[in-house]
């Protein structure tokens, strides 16, 4: 499937009946078994065509548990959408599981 990421996005692995995620349920579970998260993302750049990469991996004591992106766009007054990269990496308190 396609993404279109033109403003900062959120992209989740939702972790259900058919997730290899299902059974952890608190980091503590992730902590000493060699565990690493690799995220890639590919892309085209509509203006070049240029196919990008972005590569990053997480390890258990860099996640975030029951926490969720803080918003970091706003519209400035002249109508513009920007994007306050000083909140970029902030994160909120989130209940849901």
């Amino acid at each position: 499937s396609e993404l279109f990421l033109l403003l900062p996005d959120v992209v989740a692995h939702p972790i259900d009946a058919d997730s290899p995620l299902r059974h952890i349920t608190s980091p503590a579970q992730l902590q000493g078994r060699g565990v690493e998260f690799v995220v890639l993302l590919e892309g085209t750049t509509s203006s070049t065509s240029q196919t990008m990469q972005a590569r990053q991996s997480y390890l258990p004591s860099e996640m975030v548990w029951s926490a969720a992106f803080a918003p970091c766009t706003r519209i400035n007054p002249q109508g513009v959408m920007e994007v306050d990269f000083d909140h970029f990496d902030d994160t909120r308190p989130d209940p849901q599981p």
